[in-house]
Parts: structure tokens; C-alpha cells; sequence
């Protein structure tokens, strides 16, 4: 009696099971049930994608293995009887449910009875009113299987005759009324236009939200994350939609979870009530939470962080309930909505909640995050959550990084695609104060594969967002310099191939060829450890309260320091008296000039050369893009000898200076060191020599590297000029032309490839750019600030010293030498006089003795080959003065050289030698020269 009445109970439960899901009786093994399950957690954690599930279950459907033929069942069976309670789950995890069924429909996987079953589901769903979870539900799979409603047409009827049928998504319901006559709608009618938002106490319905969430949940089918445990093949699909609840994420402001289903015990055992019915009965944690937030919230409950004044609980709600139904259909009143109740003091409480509650989380709602940020218009709370997403990122990249952070690993991808999308592709660099990605890289490499595990997917997702960029896509330098560390990372042969196939997707979808990409060997780079060891110490030293770097005081002006001879520097050579080694050896004060100079002579070359290689190389590539559209040659020259005095000074400064301290101790020790030996036991003791060349060499490395420093600014700017030689050159020509100067190619690239708001414009540059070059000029490094009147007086001072070596280079024993040097002197006079007077009088004066001096001096001048250069030279020199741009200019000194010469007597004027001269150094007009010369001819 016994074993009938569990036949009997067996049979009742079979009957229920059987009105449930007609023909799915089958109790399948524990093993199955698991694997089913299993499958279903996956999905609804995202860690494969709708479309995997569905191919998964079309191989398990035509496999010849039972027990997969049995998962297969199994899902299937659980997905049904799981119908009665879709109206109690949460809103996310319905559309991928409703995404799931309609794609079991559309992919054939059901047929037959199943077929039927489903689509009664699906019509009974579509029945419900517009506000009814389960018509969101319908709507979804019906957006799922669309192209096949003209296979069905009687459905179709059935569909079209619902009472709310009108209020349908205008997408869908053309295709429900083309179906009942077996067809399609035409293409140009297929684009998704969601119907405009119902009034309704300032809410959506969830029927008005549909069409977002339908494009939601369509992009939750279609995306794949390199890495991770599937990529759907199709591709990526549309722009996310509007942010559902999320009953997962974690924090006090997550919604409340859904009333517990009365009926919850009879189907204890299917798949998605073991997922779902958790959270319904507050058994523990939702499969939606596995992606958890613990480390983001212990990162900011720990030391140091910054405490916001929360807000009171029923604004925490309106946000979370803004967030949660935020969507582009209703965005506007969202925003609306969210300027109203939230005050100003409570925006960096909601800068934390929107990055670590959601946009950590939920990274198929970034563009809509992010068109709700620039909606609202508030550069400042936009600040904040860039500076809240960089916190969080510091975080997660300095948490420890085990196997078992897998969380942390999707959290850190997530916040690299959100970064990506709020500066790269907004046009909006990622500051290496910020965030340095190449050198993470790097430092990821040395510390091994599980550091590269979290940082090469998370750069790869910041580096996607350069696609949508005008100023970050390819072939920008510094998205090519990151790449090819990216590149070189994905040469090595021991990298794990899901962080090759992820460097292999961001090339693909950035359009670089991985074979064209320069490797520059930075991960094998020797210095890289000498570089981390100084960067080590400088920490070690600010943690210690010690100054790393302490900027020296400039003791010279520009035009203190004379480097036409070493002599020069001589009276700016200090020997301390108090320095006690002195006070007792007053005799060896003699040696301080002498390990100066030595020092100097040693140092001086090697400085010099590459400091002016490195300026050069820089300034040439930067005035060649800032002016390429500027048809002012002297505008471009005098901006790039400004840049280049400046670089060249600065590099100097910081190449030669701690060797100068060393090379001046050295010297001065090593020659104290011989002097003394004369002394026997009454000289200085080691200590006292240590001492007082260290002193010594304190006190003088500022003059000596002033020396080094002004020597190379004078031999840069020649060497400069000819490098822009072939810029000026064309620009002269498009002026004498009559004609406009424009660069095609630069002008093309600047229109397809710049930002409106950093793209070049045609003509002179900007004034506020100018400025930067002005300040070059007057703030030289190692120098103190000079003044535009000043630098001109250094400029003439300095002519008129170099006319007076000329003339002292002549011989004054021979009497035909007497006469030029006596004109020479007077040119040097008359240039030291307008040194304080820069104006265009004072200056006409000098340029006429100038140039009449040189014609009448190369024209009556006996053939000496010693007087000849050094009067031509001087001459020269004056000319080239007034033509410097800190001066009077090319164009000024020209036009007025080309007067005074066609003023001047005809036996001086065509002397063959000093018109070539004048010509071959810029100083005449050739045009104007020509129609005199013709002239002359004629007459």
C-alpha cells in the first residue's frame, strides 16, 4: 500500500510537470542538471553572450552524445516552466531571458509542439498591458524572431488584433503587419524609430522604454569582449540603451529585489529559479553580483581617501531610480530631473556612486552615461568623474592581482572602456600625470603575467575608443608609441594568447597592420633599470622630506656673459676668501680660474654638440606644424630662433650641470693636490682640500654653465636658419609672385584629421600662440628675464664687440691698413650708440654707414687678403644684426639696403663683388636690382 501511494505522488507530480511543459517528463541526472545550470549562470553573468548560448544549444541538439542531447532538453525544460515567474524578475535579467527565448524561435531550435508552446507564450506576453513586465518580455522575443513573422501569418492575425496593438514599437509592428501577408518590410522601412515617450506623471511606461531596452539588450546579445570566455561571432551590435535595474549592484542605493514567487517551491530545482529565486528569497547573492565591487569599496574606506557629504536617503533614491531608467528616449527629462534634486554640494557623492556603483559594473550603458553627461552641461561634475574613475583605476591597479581577481579584471576593463569614451574619444588626452599607459605596460612586463592579465586588456580597452577620435586615431604618435609596445609585448612567445588575441582585436578594430608597427625595443631597453633606480631615489628622498630637485637661481642676464673668449668669464670667477684653505694658502686662490677653464674646455664640446642636435630636431618639427599655413617666413624664422635658443639653453643647463660640479672639484683638487706637495707637513689636510673645491666648485658651476650655455644659444640659431632655409625660401617666392601662400597637403590633412578647436587655420598664427615663442625669447633657462629693449641692447652690443675684434685683427703697422680701422672703430661707435635706441631713425643712421662704408671701402679697397675679410666681414655683421628679428627684420633691413644702394654713386654702386655679396647674404632685393640695372642700360 505504501509503495502505491509514492507511485501515486510520482504520477501527481508527473501531471504537474506535464501541464507545465507537455512532453518534458523526463528527470534527467544530476550531472546534467548542473551543466544546465551552469550554462544559464554564465549567461546571466555575462561571461558568454546570448548568441554563444544559442549555438551551444543548436550543437547539443544535432550531437550524437546523449548527455548533451540531454543539457539540451534539460534548458529547455527549465526555460519553459520558468514562464510564470518572468513577471517576478528583475528587469536586465528579462530582456536577455526574452532575448533567449525569441532566439530559440529564431534559430529553430523548438519546433513542433515546443513551437507552438512558445509562441503562445510570446502572444500571451504581448496581451498583457503596455506597464506589465511581461509585455517587455514579449515585445523582446517578438524583436528577436521578427524575420521569420512571415512564416506565420495566422499568428500574425492573432498578434494584430491585440486591443494595444497601435501602441506597439513602429518597427515591429510592420513587420507583424507585412507578416500576415507572408512578406518582409521593405529595407528603407526596417531602421528602429521608438515611438516618442508617453506623459505619465513625468515617467515612461515600460512599453514607451522598449525600444531602448530592446537596443540594450540587442547589444548585450551581440557583444564580446576579447579575453574573456566567448566573442559572438556577429559582431558588435547596437548602441547600448537604457540602464535597467540592477537588484545586483551592490551599495545601499540598488533597488529593492522583487517580491518572493508564492509558487517558488515547485520548480526549486530548474536553472534559472536556482539563479534567480536566490535573490527572490534573500538567500544570498544574485549570479549578477559575481562582478563585485569589494575592492572599489575597501579602496575608498581606506587611509587618505576623500570623505563627500552624502546626500539624504530619498535623493539617493531619485538617483538610483534616474539611473536606472535612464535611457535615450527619456534623456532629456532625465536630465531635467536630476539638475532639480541634486544640490551642488551632494555632486562628488554622485561622481563616486555613478563610477563605482554603475559605470564599473555596467559597461553596456557607458554611451549612455556619457550622452547623459554631456547633456547635462557641467564641466566641472564631468571633472569629478573623471577624477573618481582615475581613483578607482589607481585602486584596482595597485590591489594584489592573484589568480582569483577575476573580478577586479572585469572591473578594470570596464573602467578602461568608460575612460576611453570620456577623453580619447571626446577628443580629450589622458595626461601622463593622470595615467602614464606605456610605462604601465613596461612595468607590468617586468613584474610578470598576472600583472599583464589586468593591464594589457584594460589599456586595449582605453586605446578602443581612439577609433571614434579625430585627434587620437591613427597615425598618431602617441597612440603608435603605445601600440608598438602593445605589439612588441605580443612578439613574446610566452605571453598567454588570450592577452595576444586581445592586442590582435584592438589592431583589427583600429585598423593598424601589426607587422608595419615600430618596435623600439622598449621592454628590453638597458636603461630601464637605471631609470626606475633614480625614480626610486627621488621617492625615497621626498618621503624623507629631502628636495630632489631644486631649481637654481639664475645670477646672469642674457648679455653679462661675453663668449668670445674664455678671458671673459675671468672676472665672474669667485675664490671665497672665508674658505679657510685660502685664508691660510692665499697663493692658491690662483687656481681657481685655471680648473674652471679646464673644466669648461673639457665639458664644452660634447654639450654643445648634442645639445643643439636635440633642440634642432625638436623646434624643426614643431614651427614646421604650427606655421605650416602662416605665409610670414620672418613671423616662422624669428619664432623658431626663439624656440631653439630656448630648448638649446635649456638642455645645456640640465646635461652639463652636475658633470660641471664634478670636472671643476676634480681639477681644482688634482691641481691643489700638486701644488701642496711644495708645503711638506705644514700644508692643508685632505679634509680641507675636499672642502674647499667643493666650495669652490658650488659657487662657480653657475657662471660656467651660463658660459656653455650662451655659446651653444649663439652657434643654434645659424644652424637653425638653414634648416627652415627651404620654408622661408618658398614663402619669400609666393610673396615676390604676388600670390598666397598655401600648403595643400597641410591644409587637407588639418581638414580631415584635426578638432575644430586645435585645427590650423590659414594665415598668421594665432596671437595667443605667438606669445609662447615671445616668452621663449624673454625667459631663457639659466638666464634671468630679459625684456625686449634689453635683448635688443645685448644684440648691438655684442655686433659692436665683434667690429672691434675685426678691427683689431687688422694690422696697424701698415699704413693702407689705418684707414679702414679707423672706419671700423666708427662703425662699432655709431652701433653701441643706438644699442638703448631701438627705433627706426636711430637705426636708418647705422644702415646708411653701414652700406655706404662697404661699397665705398670694397670698391677703393687695395687687394689685401688680410684686410679684404675682415672689413667685408664686419660690415656684414651690422647688416645681419639690423636683419634679426629681435632687431629691425629681414624685410625692413632689405627694402632699405636696396634704397640706399640705388641712392649710392654709380662708380661704387655696381662694383661686381659687393653687389654679389649683398645679394648672397639676403641684404638686396634682386627684382630691384634687375629694373635698375635695366634702366641704367637704356639710358
Amino acid at each position: 500500500q505504501q509503495q502505491q501511494q509514492q507511485q501515486q505522488a510520482a504520477g501527481n507530480d508527473m501531471s504537474r510537470k506535464s501541464s507545465a511543459v507537455p512532453g518534458m517528463e523526463t528527470v534527467f541526472s544530476t550531472e546534467v542538471e548542473e551543466e544546465a545550470n551552469d550554462n544559464f549562470k554564465r549567461l546571466y553573468n555575462r561571461a558568454i553572450t546570448i548568441d554563444t548560448v544559442l549555438e551551444m544549444l543548436r550543437q547539443y541538439k544535432e550531437s550524437p552524445d546523449a548527455k548533451q542531447k540531454d543539457v539540451f532538453q534539460c534548458m529547455l525544460r527549465n526555460l519553459f516552466e520558468e514562464y510564470k515567474f518572468f513577471s517576478s524578475y528583475p528587469e536586465k535579467e528579462l530582456q536577455i531571458t526574452g532575448l533567449l527565448f525569441g532566439g530559440l524561435i529564431e534559430h529553430n531550435l523548438v519546433t513542433y509542439m515546443f513551437l507552438g508552446l512558445a509562441l503562445r507564450y510570446v502572444l500571451e506576453s504581448l496581451r498583457k498591458p503596455t506597464q506589465h513586465k511581461l509585455f517587455a518580455f514579449g515585445l523582446s522575443c517578438l524583436d528577436r524572431f521578427k524575420h521569420r513573422l512571415k512564416e506565420y501569418p495566422q499568428y500574425c492575425g492573432h498578434v494584430a488584433g491585440i486591443a494595444h496593438f497601435n501602441e506597439f514599437p513602429r518597427q515591429i509592428a510592420e513587420y507583424v503587419t507585412y507578416g500576415k501577408d507572408a512578406k518582409e518590410p521593405p529595407p528603407a522601412d526596417v531602421a528602429f524609430r521608438p515611438p516618442p515617450p508617453q506623459a505619465s506623471g513625468g515617467h515612461l511606461p515600460i512599453g514607451a522604454d522598449l525600444g531602448g531596452h530592446l537596443a540594450e539588450v540587442n547589444g548585450l546579445r551581440q557583444q564580446g569582449n576579447a579575453g574573456d570566455v566567448a566573442v559572438s561571432a556577429s559582431g558588435p551590435g547596437p548602441a547600448p540603451g537604457p540602464m535597467a535595474p540592477g537588484p545586483m549592484a551592490p551599495g545601499p542605493l540598488a533597488p529593492p529585489p522583487p517580491p518572493p514567487s508564492s509558487s517558488g517551491a515547485t520548480t526549486a530545482s530548474t536553472a534559472v529559479a536556482s539563479v534567480l529565486r536566490e535573490t527572490r528569497d534573500g538567500q544570498g547573492p544574485s549570479i549578477a553580483g559575481a562582478t563585485n565591487i569589494d575592492t572599489l569599496v575597501t579602496g575608498m574606506e581606506g587611509p587618505g581617501s576623500e570623505q563627500v557629504e552624502v546626500p539624504p536617503e530619498v535623493v539617493q533614491d531619485r538617483v538610483s531610480f534616474i539611473c536606472n531608467n535612464l535611457s535615450p528616449i527619456n534623456l532629456k527629462v532625465k536630465v531635467a530631473e536630476f539638475k532639480d534634486i541634486v544640490a551642488t554640494e551632494h555632486l562628488p557623492w554622485t561622481a563616486q556612486h555613478l563610477v563605482m556603483k554603475r559605470v564599473a559594473i555596467e559597461q553596456n550603458h557607458h554611451e549612455v552615461y556619457v550622452t547623459f553627461l554631456t547633456s547635462l552641461g557641467n564641466p566641472a561634475f564631468v571633472d569629478m568623474i573623471l577624477a573618481e574613475t582615475y581613483r578607482n583605476i589607481k585602486v584596482l591597479l595597485s590591489s594584489d592581482k592573484d589568480s582569483t581577481s577575476f573580478s577586479d579584471r572585469l572591473l578594470l576593463k570596464s573602467l578602461g572602456h568608460w575612460l576611453g569614451l570620456l577623453t580619447l574619444a571626446r577628443n580629450r588626452p589622458i595626461l601622463y600625470k593622470d595615467l602614464a599607459l606605456k610605462d604601465l605596460l613596461i612595468e607590468a612586463h617586468r613584474r610578470g603575467q598576472q600583472d599583464l592579465l589586468f593591464v594589457v586588456p584594460f589599456i586595449a580597452k582605453i586605446l578602443e575608443a581612439c577609433n571614434e577620435s579625430r585627434a587620437f586615431r591613427p597615425p598618431c604618435p602617441w597612440l603608435l608609441a603605445i601600440v608598438g609596445v602593445l605589439c612588441e609585448l605580443h612578439s613574446l612567445s610566452d605571453l598567454k594568447l588570450n592577452l595576444k588575441f586581445a592586442v590582435e582585436v584592438l589592431c583589427k578594430h583600429l585598423k593598424i597592420e601589426m607587422k608595419k608597427v615600430k618596435m623600439h625595443g622598449q621592454l628590453r631597453d638597458p636603461d630601464r633599470a637605471i631609470k626606475e633606480q633614480l625614480i626610486t631615489a627621488k621617492e625615497k628622498a621626498a618621503a624623507s622630506g629631502e628636495s630632489t630637485l631644486v631649481a637654481p637661481t639664475a645670477r646672469f642676464a642674457y648679455g653679462d656673459v661675453n663668449v668670445s673668449s674664455f678671458q671673459h668669464m675671468t672676472p665672474h670667477i669667485i675664490a671665497n676668501d672665508d674658505i679657510p684653505l685660502f685664508a691660510n694658502h692665499p697663493g692658491l686662490k690662483a687656481l681657481v680660474r685655471q680648473s674652471v677653464g679646464n673644466a669648461v674646455q673639457e665639458l664644452m664640446p660634447p654639450v654643445v654638440e648634442r645639445s643643439i642636435k636635440i633642440a634642432i630636431a625638436t623646434s624643426e618639427q614643431i614651427i614646421r606644424k604650427d606655421f605650416a599655413l602662416d605665409g610670414e617666413e620672418q613671423q616662422l624664422r624669428r619664432a623658431a630662433q626663439h624656440m631653439v635658443r630656448n630648448l638649446t639653453a635649456g638642455m645645456v643647463m640640465i646635461t652639463c650641470r652636475e658633470p660641471l660640479m664634478v670636472s671643476i672639484t676634480n681639477h681644482l683638487k688634482q691641481i691643489i693636490t700638486q701644488e701642496v706637495t711644495r708645503y711638506g707637513p705644514s700644508g692643508p689636510d685632505k679634509a680641507q682640500i675636499d672642502a674647499a673645491c667643493t666650495q669652490v666648485a658650488s659657487d662657480n658651476v653657475e657662471v660656467a654653465c651660463a658660459f656653455i650655455q650662451k655659446t651653444a644659444v649663439e652657434k643654434v640659431v645659424p644652424e637653425m636658419d638653414k634648416r627652415i632655409a627651404d620654408e622661408v625660401e618658398s614663402r619669400q617666392q609666393h610673396r615676390l609672385a604676388n600670390r598666397r601662400y598655401i600648403n595643400e597637403a597641410v591644409l587637407a590633412y588639418q581638414s580631415d584629421h584635426m578638432p575644430q578647436a586645435i585645427r590650423l587655420k590659414l594665415g598668421s598664427v594665432d596671437s595667443n600662440q605667438l606669445t609662447v615663442y615671445e616668452e621663449f625669447a624673454r625667459c631663457l633657462p639659466g638666464f634671468l628675464p630679459s625684456e625686449g629693449v634689453n635683448e635688443f641692447a645685448q644684440l648691438m652690443e655684442k655686433c659692436a664687440a665683434e667690429v672691434e675684434n675685426h678691427a683689431r685683427s687688422l694690422n696697424s703697422a701698415q699704413n693702407h691698413h689705418v684707414p679702414y680701422i679707423n672706419l671700423l672703430n666708427s662703425l662699432a661707435s655709431t652701433t653701441r650708440q643706438i644699442a638703448g635706441n631701438h627705433e627706426n631713425t636711430a637705426a636708418l643712421l647705422l644702415l646708411q654707414k653701414a652700406v655706404d662704408g662697404f661699397l665705398e671701402g670694397m670698391h677703393a679697397m687695395p687687394r689685401d687678403r688680410d684686410l679684404t675679410p675682415h672689413f667685408r666681414d664686419a660690415h656684414l655683421n651690422v647688416l645681419r644684426t639690423l636683419q634679426d628679428p629681435r632687431a629691425f627684420g629681414q624685410q625692413w633691413t632689405m627694402k632699405n639696403t636696396t634704397r640706399i644702394w640705388h641712392e649710392a654713386r654709380d662708380e661704387i654702386k655696381y662694383t661686381m663683388e659687393s653687389v654679389s655679396v649683398l645679394i648672397r647674404n639676403g641684404l638686396l632685393l634682386p627684382q630691384e636690382v634687375d629694373m635698375f640695372v635695366a634702366k641704367a642700360i637704356d639710358n
